[in-house]
């Protein structure tokens, strides 16, 4: 770095996992990248970059981390997207969102949201398969409660648009969040128009289905606004459309005022704990570099691989298998051309 500034160290890290932790289990990592040594260019082992996976959100001024584990307790609905939470985020789930499957958490719904109607949640889960959360929360809840979308791989993006299209023609938008928290919302929902129809036949749902997801998301109850909890995982994130899918569910989530709200919550439910130093987008850059791509342009002076396979973790295998050996042969070589040379 002190020869070649900031581009002259290039770090490959897992993220998380294992006994080391990973880099996002242990601080001193990242202070020792971040704030000691400045390193601008590091990926993980699951991205290309030390990037965000929902620019999206971001952009539209919306953090992944938007609300609390007790909003589970106080949602008339919940609303989750290619998740998991029974087997990835169990104790979150066993803890808040089971006492408003049950019931049970009626009475602190009473104290802390007065002058509304409370029941138990109703759960939208959107997942092309069934998993043991669907089947946990028809348990807890009754089948009647939950609603599971099977929806065609890679849909999500239509069935949100036709959300938003049906609860805006409904007359369920929130007009006064809308008008004092967004801007450009007419634009939006313009530009997204979807009919249930349209929908329909793209996600393999039914009209009715779509019809019945969105007055569990937005239809008032005796004339107060629903509370709606959104949440999201890998299943949305890692799809082929991350962006527009991501940015058309926070959509959903403005368009009814869910965000900044108890009982709201437009947020990703992650799965293992975090406890890190991460630099700032002003320093890596945002978009961050493609570290892979700088490699294979015989940038950078160091490549330190912490704890994970390299090759099998890139995008651009063949490519940069080929001209990686060509750069670290460069380095052998010339160590083994000095007399005693020793690798």
């Amino acid at each position: 770095i002190k020869e070649q500034g900031d581009d002259g160290v290039f770090v490959s890290a897992f993220d998380h996992g294992g006994a080391g932790g990973g880099y996002e289990n242990t601080w001193g990592t990242g202070k020792l990248y971040f704030g000691a040594m400045k390193v601008k260019n590091i990926r993980i082992h699951n991205r290309p970059a030390y990037n965000s996976e929902v620019h999206a959100t971001r952009d539209m001024g919306v953090g992944e981390l938007n609300n609390c584990y007790e909003d589970a307790e106080l949602a008339d609905t919940i609303m989750v997207v290619g998740a998991n939470p029974l087997e990835t985020q169990t104790n979150y789930f066993l803890n808040h969102w089971i006492p408003n499957l049950r019931g049970t958490s009626t009475e602190k719904k009473n104290k802390e949201l007065p002058g509304e109607p409370h029941e138990p949640v109703r759960v939208i889960i959107v997942d092309p398969r069934r998993t043991v959360t669907v089947n946990a929360c028809e348990v807890e809840a009754g089948k009647e409660r939950v609603l599971h979308l099977a929806i065609n791989s890679g849909t999500d993006l239509a069935l949100f648009n036709a959300l938003v299209t049906h609860i805006a023609d409904q007359g369920w938008t929130d007009k006064d969040f809308i008008a004092a928290s967004t801007n450009g919302f007419d634009k939006a929902l313009a530009a997204n128009r979807t009919t249930l129809e349209q929908a329909a036949e793209i996600t393999g749902l039914t009209v009715d289905q779509i019809k019945q997801a969105a007055a569990w998301i937005a239809e008032p109850k005796d004339g107060k606004r629903r509370r709606t909890m959104f949440a999201y995982e890998k299943g949305l994130i890692w799809g082929n459309d991350n962006y527009r899918t991501n940015g058309s569910l926070v959509n959903l989530a403005l368009a009814t005022g869910n965000i900044g709200r108890p009982g709201g919550g437009c947020v990703r439910l992650g799965g293992h704990q975090e406890g890190y130093s991460r630099p700032s987008d002003a320093h890596v850059g945002r978009p961050a570099a493609y570290v892979d791509r700088l490699l294979i342009e015989g940038k950078g002076g160091v490549h330190h691989i912490w704890g994970c396979d390299h090759y099998k973790t890139t995008l651009n295998a063949h490519q940069f298998k080929r001209r990686y050996k060509e750069r670290t042969d460069m380095v052998k070589d010339a160590m083994s051309s000095v007399p005693y040379g020793d690798r």
